[in-house]
C-alpha cells in the first residue's frame, strides 16, 4: 500500500474533507497488484526479453513511459510489442480509521533501477542538505515503480505508464522531514485541495512537490521557528507556476504536471482569494477540521506570523528571498526565462521593501549575483531576454556585467542582417561562434522559447544551406576538419529536426519534403537508431504510408546496435526544441 497513511501526514477529516465516503476520491491510497512476472529496465540486451521487459520514452511525456514486452529489427526498422495493462478495474476492502471503505487496486510494474529520466534528482545540489545523502543514496536503491496511466495529450493512452515514486515519498515524509514541516505540509494540502477542487489537476502530487521543493531550500529550523511565512512561501511558489503555467514534478522536473491544462483562471482566482484573505481560509480549517491542541497551537502561531511577515526584515533577507533566488535560478537552468525573470524582479520588489541603506544594491548587480553558479550559455541566453525585457532600464547591458572578462560580438557580425533577426546587434561571449552549427541551432531555439518564433526558421536554413556548401567542398572529411571551420553531423540533426518540427507546429509538414533528400543523405552517414526513427516519423507525416514503405526499401545498411542513449536522442529530434534544452 502507498500514499498518505505510511506517509504520516494523514488526518482523517483533511484528507476526506468531511465525508468519509469520498476518500476514493480524496485520497492517494490504493493497493498495488502485480499482475506479471516483468521486471522493467531500461537497457535490455537483445534476447534477453523473456524476463525483462524494457521502457521506451521518446514518444511519451515526460514521466511517462511505454513498455517494450518485444522487439524485432525488420525491413530498417524496429518493430515493437508494448505490454498493456491487463489487469482491469479492481477494487478491496480496506479499513481506515474505523471505517471500511472501497479502495481502487492498482496494477503495477517493478523498476529496481532508478530511471534515467529521474536521475537529476540524484545529483540536484542540495543547499539545505535536504533530503541528507543516506536518504538519497535509499530511495535510489529502491527504484520505483510503473503504473498504468496516460498523459492527456498521449497518442497511446492505453499503451503507457506513469513513473510512481510511491515509495520515495514516504522515505522522505519518515526519514527526512520533521514534526514541524509534517504540519506545515497538512496545512498546506488542505490549501491545495481548496484551490484545486473543481479542476482536473491532481491537489496532492501539486502539494507534495511543491512542499519537497520549499525543504530543499528552506532551513529545517525555519519550519519550526517561522512555519507561517514557509507555508506562506508555498502559496506564493504554487501562484508562480499557475501563472506561468509550470509546476515541476519534484522526481522529474521536466515533467510540467499542469501543461495539459487549458483553463487555469478558477484556479488563479481562488489563490487571489488565498493570498488576499488568508485568515479566512485559516480559521476555516481550524474550524472545520478541529485538530488536535497541538495543530490548533500551530494554526494561530501561522496566522500571527503571516501578519507580521512583511516586516520580518532578517527572515525575508536572509531565508526567504534567496530561497526565491534559488527557484529563478533552476527556472533559467530549464531554460523557463519568463518564469525566472518574474521570480527575480519580486525577489528584488521584496529586497527593496525591507533593506536599509546598507543593504542597497543596483539591479544590475542584483540579477548578477542572481545569475552565480548558472552555466554561462543559461546566463547569457537570460541575459538578453531579460535586456530586451526591460527596454533600457538597466544601467548598461546585462551580459557586459556577466561576461566582464570575456572578448564579445555581436549576432549580426556572424549572420547576414536579414538573418539575424532583432537581436542582431546584442552581444554574446566569441567563443558561441566556434562552432557554427551549434550557435545557430542555439540561437534559434533560444527564439522559440522566447516567443520570436518567426525568427527562428531563417536562421536553421541559413545553417542548411552553409552546411550543404560546405560538404561540396569537403566531400565525407567533414569530421576530420577543425571545430572552427567544420560542421557536426550529430548537430546538424538538430538543425533539421527544428526545420521541421516548426513547420510541424504550423501544420506544413509538406513543405519540408524539399530538404528529405538532404535529411536522408545526413542520417544515412549517422546511421544511428535514433536518427533513422525520426526519419521515419518525417516520412510518415510527409508522405504518409507510402513514403514509409519507400523508405524502408531504400535504407539498406542495418544501424548500429541498439543502445539505450537512443531513447532520450530521438525525444529531443521529435520534440525539439523542449527536450534539446531541458
Amino acid at each position: 500500500m502507498t500514499g498518505i497513511v505510511p506517509e504520516v501526514t494523514y488526518h482523517p477529516k483533511l484528507d476526506v474533507l468531511y465525508d468519509f465516503g469520498e476518500i476514493q476520491q480524496n485520497t492517494s491510497i490504493v493497493t498495488l497488484h502485480f499482475p506479471t512476472q516483468h521486471i522493467a529496465y531500461e537497457n535490455v540486451q537483445q534476447g534477453d526479453f523473456s524476463n525483462s521487459v524494457q521502457l521506451e520514452q521518446s514518444v511519451c511525456h515526460n514521466g511517462y513511459t511505454k513498455i517494450i514486452g518485444n522487439r524485432v529489427f525488420q525491413n530498417g526498422a524496429f518493430t515493437y510489442a508494448y505490454l498493456k495493462d491487463v489487469q482491469g478495474d479492481l477494487t478491496c476492502a480496506l479499513s481506515v480509521w474505523g471505517k471500511t471503505v472501497s479502495i481502487p487496486k492498482m496494477s503495477f510494474v517493478g523498476c529496481p533501477e532508478w530511471p534515467s529520466v529521474a536521475k537529476e534528482w540524484v545529483a540536484r545540489k542540495r543547499y539545505q542538505n535536504w533530503p541528507p545523502p543516506p536518504v538519497v543514496t535509499a530511495i535510489q536503491n529502491d527504484g520505483c515503480i510503473l503504473v498504468p496511466g496516460s498523459h492527456t495529450s498521449s497518442l497511446n493512452p492505453d499503451m503507457e505508464w506513469k513513473y510512481c515514486f510511491g515509495q520515495a515519498e514516504n522515505i522522505l515524509f519518515q526519514q527526512a522531514t520533521s514534526e514541524h514541516q509534517r504540519y506545515c505540509f497538512m496545512i498546506f494540502k488542505f490549501f491545495c485541495r481548496e484551490i484545486f477542487a473543481n479542476s482536473e489537476m491532481s491537489a496532492l502530487d501539486i502539494a507534495q512537490s511543491t512542499f519537497f521543493f520549499a525543504c530543499e531550500v528552506l532551513p529545517q529550523e525555519e519550519w519550526q521557528a517561522s512555519p507561517g511565512p514557509c507555508i506562506w512561501y508555498m502559496i506564493r511558489k504554487l501562484e508562480t507556476g499557475v501563472k506561468s503555467k509550470l509546476i515541476p514534478n519534484y522526481f522529474i522536473p521536466k515533467n510540467n504536471m499542469i501543461d495539459h491544462c487549458t483553463d487555469l483562471v478558477s484556479v488563479e482566482e481562488k489563490i487571489y482569494q488565498i493570498a488576499t484573505q488568508p485568515m479566512l481560509y485559516f480559521n476555516k480549517l481550524q474550524v472545520a477540521l478541529n485538530m488536535n491542541p497541538c495543530g490548533s497551537n500551530l494554526i494561530q502561531q501561522v496566522m500571527q506570523e503571516i501578519g507580521n511577515f512583511q516586516n520580518d526584515r532578517t527572515t525575508a533577507l536572509q531565508t526567504f528571498i534567496p530561497a526565491q533566488m534559488e527557484s529563478a535560478r533552476q527556472s533559467i537552468k530549464a531554460l523557463h526565462f519568463d518564469v525566472g525573470f518574474d521570480l527575480l524582479n519580486e525577489s528584488y520588489q521584496q529586497r527593496l521593501s525591507v533593506i536599509t541603506c546598507s543593504d542597497s544594491l543596483s539591479y544590475n548587480m542584483f540579477l548578477v549575483g542572481a545569475l552565480s553558479g548558472l552555466p554561462l550559455s543559461s546566463s547569457v541566453w537570460f541575459a538578453l531576454y531579460a535586456d530586451r525585457k526591460l527596454q533600457g532600464q538597466l544601467s548598461r547591458p546585462l551580459v557586459l556585467d556577466l561576461c566582464s572578462d570575456l572578448k564579445l560580438k555581436s549576432i549580426g557580425e556572424i549572420l547576414p542582417s536579414d538573418v539575424a533577426g532583432s537581436y542582431a546587434a546584442a552581444l554574446v561571449p566569441e567563443s558561441f561562434f566556434v562552432q557554427f552549427d551549434a550557435f545557430c541551432h542555439d540561437y534559434a531555439a533560444f527564439l522559440v522559447v522566447t516567443g520570436t518564433i518567426s525568427e527562428a526558421l531563417p536562421i536553421l536554413y541559413f545553417c542548411h544551406s552553409r552546411y550543404q556548401e560546405f560538404r561540396k567542398t569537403t566531400g565525407d572529411t567533414v569530421s576530420n576538419q577543425p571545430k572552427s571551420t567544420s560542421f557536426c553531423d550529430e548537430n546538424m540533426l538538430n538543425i533539421y529536426a527544428g526545420i521541421f518540427a516548426l513547420y510541424s507546429r504550423q501544420g506544413q509538414q509538406q513543405i519540408f519534403t524539399e530538404l528529405l533528400e538532404d535529411a536522408f543523405a545526413l542520417v544515412t552517414r549517422v546511421n544511428k537508431v535514433y536518427a533513422i526513427s525520426w526519419l521515419f516519423k518525417v516520412y510518415a507525416s510527409t508522405a504518409g504510408e507510402d513514403g514509409v514503405n519507400q523508405l524502408m526499401q531504400r535504407i539498406d545498411k542495418k544501424p548500429d546496435h541498439f543502445n539505450v542513449q537512443d531513447v532520450p536522442l530521438c525525444g529531443k529530434l521529435i520534440y525539439w526544441p523542449q527536450r534539446f534544452l531541458l
